[in-house]
């Protein structure tokens, strides 16, 4: 634990204050605010990809597959909605 709250407060994320502890610092607060946003369009991208692997899977069974060999490959209607 020590080694990174060395690394946070060499990049001014964090400050020792002796006697109530580590404070963040406006950059640290900078750097959350930063983070929250990165980790929402992070989410909906993994989110559209998903979406996009599943529809690309289905097209591609309406094309090159039969009804019967889709269900033989254990992908049933909901898989691929």
């Amino acid at each position: 634990m020590e080694k990174y709250l060395r690394v946070l407060q060499g990049s001014g994320l964090l400050e020792y204050d002796g006697n109530s502890g580590y404070l963040i610092t406006g950059r640290g607060t900078e750097f959350l605010k930063l983070y929250e946003g990165y980790l929402e369009r992070s989410t909906r991208l993994r989110d559209e990809v998903e979406r996009n692997m599943k529809d690309r899977l289905r097209l591609e069974n309406m094309c090159f597959n039969t009804k019967s060999e889709t269900t033989q490959m254990g992908i049933g209607k909901e898989d691929l909605e």
